[in-house]
């Protein structure tokens, strides 16, 4: 499993010349077992350790010159910027999935026929995109956290990331749960501090006239 490699992966592409690096977590639910997962998905703490050891070695070499997705989102908060991954977002449902033949579904998730709202054919683009039923489903993704979620310091980061990863108990016992949470709280927390300090630099920017407030502080 690749993912207790982070620095041999990451200096691969870095090798490589690529500017801009998204990891993606493979969570596949078991279909037989409620709230497990099978063999082939990523563990959260792992997935966690990952995301830490790719950050510290992007903070030491790479400012400035490689982009990784997630540590993108995460200073985004320091600039009061909402987050550009649907994931990470409060609510989400503005990235539908329309299929060849024009069903229109709330989210590439969930192509199912419950999530349906309607066809291209009898149903204009911006009336299923405006629809309560497109509208609820993306508030249910704020609405449906679990309190445990709501209490948690890396809230504003991970807002409960991806609905469809939701399928464990906290430890209050309360369903809704993202499986890769220990990972992302592992990650999130890893990274604020250096989060806070890109805030709190980007404050003084004017002053000193900091063109790259991120870079500024790398050493």
């Amino acid at each position: 499993r690749n993912v207790v490699q982070p620095l041999d992966i990451y200096s691969f592409f870095r090798e490589i010349g690529a500017g801009c690096i998204s990891f993606l977590p493979l969570v596949t639910p078991d279909p037989d077992r409620r709230e497990k997962i099978s063999e082939s998905s990523v563990p959260a703490r792992a997935f966690g350790e990952f995301l830490c050891d790719v950050f510290d070695e992007w903070k030491s070499r790479d400012i400035g010159r490689i982009k990784i997705q997630i540590v993108e989102e995460a200073l985004r908060t320091a600039f009061g910027q909402e987050h550009s991954l649907c994931i990470f977002r409060e609510t989400c449902g503005d990235i539908p999935v329309i299929e060849h033949n024009g069903d229109f579904y709330s989210c590439d998730h969930y192509v199912d026929k419950k999530h349906r709202i309607g066809n291209l054919i009898e149903t204009s683009l911006v009336e299923m995109m405006e629809s309560p039923q497109q509208r609820a489903f993306g508030r249910a993704k704020r609405d449906s956290l679990p309190a445990h979620c709501r209490r948690c310091e890396v809230l504003d980061m991970c807002n409960g990331e991806c609905p469809k990863n939701r399928f464990i108990r906290t430890p209050d016992g309360e369903r809704g749960l993202n499986f890769l949470c220990e990972g992302y709280l592992r990650f999130f927390a890893h990274c604020r501090p250096f989060v806070q300090d890109v805030a709190a630099v980007w404050k003084l920017r004017d002053e000193s006239n900091l063109k790259n407030p991120v870079k500024s502080i790398q050493k």
